[in-house]
């Protein structure tokens, strides 16, 4: 899950096509300590692991299916990304806690009362 919040505004160091995937090295602020290998990082809305990390900079491994669905193909040395970290406990959470606000979850009881289960999700407007 992610915040919402854009941290940094990372920029495209080197995009290589690999034997199955599309692989983008990511120059950024972020501090390369704070970043775990397997790490999930939002770049401009999609979701992508890390796999390596330099001092300066990370990669990320693309598939096939998320270069057909996104923009990420088009991707090029230079290009500018907005980044945004997964969230942790504790963290503002953006549109999460305006989204969250606006939903109202409706439980009830089944026939022999004891068991609460789901019944709707919907947008609480009052």
């Amino acid at each position: 899950m992610f915040t919402g919040i854009v941290s940094d505004v990372g920029r495209v160091r080197a995009v290589r096509k690999t034997d199955r995937d599309l692989r983008i090295e990511i120059e950024t602020a972020y501090d390369p300590a704070a970043i775990d290998i397997g790490a999930s990082i939002n770049h401009a809305g999609c979701c992508l692991t890390v796999v390596e990390k330099g001092e300066d900079w990370f990669a990320v491994e693309v598939s096939g299916e998320t270069v057909a669905m996104s923009t990420l193909g088009d991707w090029a040395p230079g290009r500018p990304v907005n980044l945004e970290r997964a969230a942790r406990a504790g963290d503002p959470h953006g549109d999460l806690e305006r989204d969250l606000e606006e939903l109202r979850l409706t439980m009830v009881r089944d026939a022999r009362g004891s068991d609460l289960r789901r019944t709707d999700l919907q947008a609480d407007h009052g």
